[in-house]
């Protein structure tokens, strides 16, 4: 049964709705616990706390995670933008000492991170010099995660987010001199390549002979064994 408007501790109940925020954006307990520097059991003793308070379960569990309680969506919404705005007001405030280093993190794959904003780092200390820039790895994540900037390659189905198209990404196909259709080639695992697996077995005729769980770990095999790869 829901706790009455009387007896509900809103600092409490603020605190429980913070973590579940963490869990929809992370997509699961033990990623939000890393993210809010807690125990997955505190993470999830606070959402049966909060199951108990609001008389409905928060999440329902399915293969690719917890997805949120539909019920729930407007509630989490209300939430994440007044969460947003205390965190834009704090901001404003912190820019009063426009010298004191501050972190900004910045979700995205792992090979824009290495190509794309690691070199602009020296850009963006000419603009912001107070800005400490910490990129975080993120694949298929929805929304923000626990990031404050996110590059990702599709629009937030949910949330009030503000966006803005970077640019394009493309991907080409690279092998070493001599290479011919049919001398194999690397992949990364199904867990990053699953939705493109059947187009590229079709065009190589064949399945990776090996995968890897990044571009960095496929290259070096691409030089050793001499495969040919689709890369950024």
């Amino acid at each position: 049964m829901a706790t009455s408007r009387s007896k509900l501790s809103y600092a409490r109940l603020f605190d429980d709705l913070r973590v579940l925020l963490a869990v929809h954006r992370c997509g699961s307990m033990t990623r939000a616990a890393e993210e809010l520097e807690t125990t997955t059991s505190t993470v999830s003793r606070q959402i049966a706390r909060l199951r108990e308070e609001l008389g409905i379960s928060p999440f329902v569990k399915s293969d690719g995670g917890w997805l949120l309680n539909p019920r729930l969506s407007s509630l989490i919404e209300a939430f994440e933008h007044a969460d947003g705005m205390i965190f834009s007001e704090l901001s404003r405030v912190s820019e009063s000492t426009p010298d004191e280093a501050r972190d900004i993190r910045i979700g995205a794959l792992p090979s824009i991170i290495s190509h794309v904003l690691v070199p602009a780092v020296k850009e963006l200390w000419h603009e912001r010099a107070h800005l400490r820039p910490v990129f975080e790895s993120r694949v298929y994540e929805a929304g923000l995660g626990m990031s404050d900037v996110a590059l990702v390659f599709n629009l937030p189905e949910t949330g009030r987010l503000k966006t803005r198209r970077c640019g394009p990404f493309p991907f080409a196909l690279y092998a070493p001199r001599g290479w011919e259709k049919g001398d194999g080639w690397a992949s990364l695992t199904d867990r990053y390549s699953a939705q493109y697996a059947e187009a590229r077995r079709a065009w190589f005729g064949s399945d990776a002979i090996l995968k890897a769980d990044s571009f960095a770990q496929v290259i070096p095999a691409m030089h050793s064994l001499g495969l040919a790869a689709v890369l950024p």
